[in-house]
């Protein structure tokens, strides 16, 4: 399974708010709090299995039957379905709740050859409160400890937002 994001909404922290919780009045740190806001979400995201800001995913699957089960299932709207090249956006059934999502083909030719299934949807991109204010604990602990990192994307999560994080995890 290949997955890519291309984010289109805001993230769920901006730096105003993150400057406040950590009680900074001074701009030099943006940039850095900045990647430290997008550093935060997606290992939350990836920790959770939930798309915490509004993005357009493409998946693409080789290996499929007739379901597929969605990451980030919290979506919007699926706006193209291609099975080996051709195009079934008109011939699905989705079904399911934010937990999980499935895509059913309603009408497939399984003498069509091809490399697979390709679907296109955009995520929600809702952010809880209680995750929000993990992803400000999480900042705030690589912030203190700055001196010690080389980079954000490289930093582990708090125990404290772990232990938030948990109660969103996806199933």
């Amino acid at each position: 399974m290949d997955i890519s994001a291309t984010v289109t909404g805001l993230e769920p922290l901006n730096i105003d708010e993150v400057k406040n919780y950590l009680k900074i009045d001074f701009d030099e740190d943006d940039l850095l709090l900045n990647d430290m806001i997008t550093g935060a979400r997606e290992q939350a995201e990836q920790f959770t299995g939930l798309s915490l800001v509004e993005k357009t995913i493409v998946l693409f699957e080789t290996e499929y039957d007739y379901e597929i089960e969605l990451p980030y299932p919290e979506h919007d709207e699926v706006t193209k379905v291609e099975i080996n090249g051709e195009d079934y956006t008109n011939n699905i059934q989705v079904i399911g709740n934010k937990e999980k999502t499935v895509i059913l083909p309603v009408i497939y030719d399984s003498s069509s050859t091809g490399d697979g299934v390709e679907i296109t949807y955009t995520t929600t991109g809702v952010c809880p409160k209680p995750i929000k204010n993990a992803l400000l604990k999480n900042i705030a602990d690589w912030y203190e400890n700055r001196a010690n990192i080389s980079e954000v994307s490289g930093q582990m999560i708090s125990e404290n937002t772990i232990a938030i994080l948990t109660r969103y995890m996806k199933l």
